[in-house]
C-alpha cells in the first residue's frame, strides 16, 4: 500500500547572507584586537574559519598580502587568497597586543563560536563565522568576480575542465582580481560612519 508513496522534501530554506550594515555593527562591539582581526579575515579572505585558525605566521605573505592554508584534500585545495589594507591593520594591531609565535591564531574553533555568539548578542544582529564566508562570495559575485575565481579564493577545485585546464588561476592573475573587486571597508571609524552616511 506504501509502494506509490512519496515523501515530499521540504524546499531548501534560503541563505541567509549578512548586510554589510550588519557586519559593521557587529564589527563595532568586537573590542578585543585578536577576534576584531579574526572577523575581518574571515570575512575578507573567503577562509573556512578552520583553515583561518590553523594558519602559522609564515603561511602570510605580508608583501603580497596574500594567504597560504595549509589544508589539503581531493576537492578542498586552498591555493591562495588574499587581504586587504583593513585586514593588514587590524592583523599588525593584534600581533602588537599579543605574542604570536607560530601559530597566527592560537584559538580553538568552539570559543571562536561563543565570542560571536556573545558578540551577536550585544550587536542585536546574528553573525557567525561561516556567514562570512557566503558574505565574501556574494560580495565578489555582485562585484562581477567570475565564479571560478571565487571558488579558487576559497578553495574549491574547479568543476569545469575548461577552468581546471585553461583559466588563469596563478597567484598574480588572483591577487589583481582581488584587489580589483575592492571589497568594501567594514570597520568604520567615527570619521568614516559620518561620510558613509
Amino acid at each position: 500500500a506504501l509502494e506509490g508513496f512519496k515523501l515530499v522534501q521540504p524546499p531548501p530554506e534560503p541563505r541567509r547572507v549578512p548586510t554589510l550594515e550588519e557586519l559593521r555593527r557587529f564589527c563595532a562591539v568586537l573590542d578585543n584586537p585578536r577576534y576584531r582581526a579574526i572577523f575581518l579575515m574571515l570575512a575578507k579572505t573567503g577562509l573556512r574559519p578552520c583553515d583561518l585558525l590553523s594558519l602559522r605566521v609564515s603561511d602570510i605573505d605580508w608583501e603580497r598580502r596574500a594567504v597560504y592554508p595549509r589544508r589539503r584534500s581531493r576537492t578542498k585545495r586552498v591555493w591562495v587568497t588574499f587581504f586587504d589594507g583593513e585586514c593588514e591593520e587590524a592583523l599588525r594591531e593584534y600581533m602588537r597586543a599579543y605574542r604570536v609565535a607560530d601559530r597566527l591564531f592560537p584559538v580553538d574553533v568552539r570559543v571562536l563560536h561563543k565570542v560571536f555568539r556573545r558578540a551577536s548578542e550585544k550587536a542585536g544582529v546574528k553573525i557567525t563565522a561561516g556567514m562570512l564566508r557566503k558574505w565574501f562570495c556574494e560580495e565578489m559575485l555582485r562585484r562581477g568576480v567570475p565564479e571560478v575565481y571565487v571558488d579558487a579564493f576559497c578553495g574549491r577545485v574547479p568543476r569545469s575542465v575548461l577552468a581546471r585546464h585553461y583559466v588563469d588561476l596563478s597567484p598574480e592573475k588572483l591577487k589583481e582580481i582581488y584587489e580589483r573587486a575592492g571589497l568594501p571597508k567594514v570597520a568604520l571609524s567615527g570619521h568614516d560612519r559620518s561620510r558613509d552616511r
